[in-house]
């Protein structure tokens, strides 16, 4: 007969307080990494909604990898579309949606699938996936501004302009309460001057809060034109104002509405000439070159001792492959103005699209001799753009012209310019300090944040030299800023 040992109360005593303990181990350990990707999810969202998009990415695609389900999916085709790989976040949102992404997260996906077709020029594409979002969810006022945006972006510009409108009173944050307003004072400026001035005075009333404004900060509609630009233009006398409206449309890539306004210049007015080179130049910009090229070819048979509008036809010539009518031109301006900063900046043109660089940096020497005081930073700034381009008298002539044009420009760019150069001669110290001066001058420019964590590197000051390459960045996440610095980044194994 087995005789089963039954434990005693005693026994079960003991044993208890080890098994409890050992429950209370497991039960925290499930907990910690049940937790795990919802933390990581969270730190991710902070890095995002704080413009920290290189820390957000890393964290996104660790948890997409990780821990793959709807939402990492939709959050890394988030950051992607932002970092502007296009074709990796349509594969993540596609991943999304297969795994069954709701709610807000749906939403998110909508609105960032729709942004990335909007910018690769697939307008019906992105408001067909903005308008799968529900009228009645939370953000779907974002996805009405931007189906307005991609109408303005599709040139349709009447129906842009209905949109907007119709926005004034949507329930919007302020920042993109104000970006419906910069729109149709744009799209009003030529019509209405009065009402453009008014609705670029202000926005009236109290903004109601809106979920999650830091997730779709990204999406928010740039301000361009420059609203001071738009300012400056509704406030000239009729020609001023088509002329220097043109500019800010131009500026802001809407050629249809730039060329109207050039067009609207009469024939007479001491601003005809230049209006209708840049009409030339506008239609040269959107793919037009027998319109350009024409219009230029006509202005110089009226205008033949011009020398800025000969230099103008030589240098489309160029860019269009004519170089037997650039060499025709540069030659003529060699006759009737040899001594024109005009003419030995178009031989220098000339010289570099024929890759006979010394002659064209000789000829970059000449137009800076010869410019007037006035003119000089634009020649400088030419000068400088050519020796960083080619490398070629980059610290004979390219770093002097670099220093000068900081000092006269004074500009983000041109110290950001100066930074290279020092950097191309061996001067990291100084290339520090012109990088250093060129994000105090603008602190948004990535340029100037990769030039610095550039110039850091080479001095060694690895730490300070990453948290400059990484707002490079996280400032222009969708350039070759960001390329620029993430190469760095690998490179220097930080």
């Amino acid at each position: 007969m087995q005789i089963w040992n039954i434990p005693t109360t005693h026994h079960i005593l003991r044993v208890f307080p080890l098994v409890t303990a050992l429950a209370i181990v497991l039960a925290g350990a499930q907990l910690v990494f049940r937790d795990e990707p919802d933390h990581d999810m969270r730190q991710g969202d902070a890095m995002f909604g704080a413009g920290r998009y290189y820390a957000a990415w890393q964290i996104y695609r660790s948890l997409a990898s990780q821990h793959p389900s709807a939402q990492s999916m939709a959050r890394l085709g988030m950051i992607q579309a932002v970092r502007g790989e296009h074709a990796a976040a349509s594969r993540s949102f596609g991943s999304a949606l297969r795994m069954g992404v709701a709610g807000r997260d749906y939403t998110l996906v909508r609105l960032y699938q729709g942004s990335s077709a909007l910018a690769q020029g697939y307008y019906d594409d992105a408001i067909r996936s903005w308008r799968l979002i529900d009228d009645h969810a939370d953000m779907a006022p974002y996805a009405r501004v931007l189906e307005a945006e991609a109408l303005l972006r599709g040139r349709n510009y009447a129906a842009a302009e209905q949109a907007f409108d119709g926005l004034r009173q949507a329930r919007l944050p302020q920042e993109w309460r104000w970006a419906v307003q910069l729109r149709l004072a744009t799209l009003r400026a030529s019509d209405s001057a009065g009402e453009a001035s008014a609705l670029l005075g202000g926005i009236g009333g109290i903004a109601p809060a809106l979920p999650d404004p830091l997730m779709v900060a990204p999406l928010l509609p740039k301000p361009s034109p420059a609203p001071d630009l738009l300012a400056a233009a509704i406030q000239g006398q009729p020609d001023e104002r088509a002329m220097q409206l043109g500019q800010a449309y131009l500026s802001a890539g809407m050629a249809e509405l730039a060329l109207a306004q050039f067009d609207a210049v009469p024939s007479d007015s001491p601003l005809a000439v230049r209006a209708q080179s840049y009409a030339a130049y506008t239609r040269l910009r959107t793919g037009d070159a027998a319109g350009g090229i024409g219009a230029l070819n006509a202005l110089v048979r009226s205008h033949p001792n011009d020398t800025q509008l000969r230099a103008m036809l030589a240098l489309a010539s160029l860019e269009t492959g004519d170089t037997k009518h650039a060499e025709v031109q540069v030659k003529v301006l060699r006759q009737i103005a040899p001594n024109s900063p005009n003419t030995y900046l178009a031989w220098a043109q000339w010289y570099a699209a024929q890759s006979e660089y010394i002659e064209a940096s000789s000829s970059y020497q000449k137009a800076l001799a010869a410019a007037p005081p006035d003119q000089r930073g634009t020649y400088l700034t030419e000068t400088v753009r050519f020796h960083l381009t080619t490398t070629v008298r980059i610290c004979e002539n390219g770093r002097p012209a670099a220093q000068e044009a900081a000092l006269l420009v004074d500009s983000s760019a041109a110290w950001a310019a100066l930074a290279q150069a020092q950097i191309a001669c061996g001067n990291f110290a100084e290339a520090e300090r012109a990088a250093s001066t060129a994000q105090q001058r603008d602190p948004r420019s990535a340029e100037a944040s990769f030039y610095l964590g550039k110039a850091l590197a080479l001095r060694g000051q690895r730490g300070p030299a990453r948290e400059a390459l990484v707002a490079a960045a996280d400032l222009a996440p969708d350039s070759d800023w960001r390329a620029k610095a993430e190469a760095q980044l690998s490179i220097l194994g930080l």
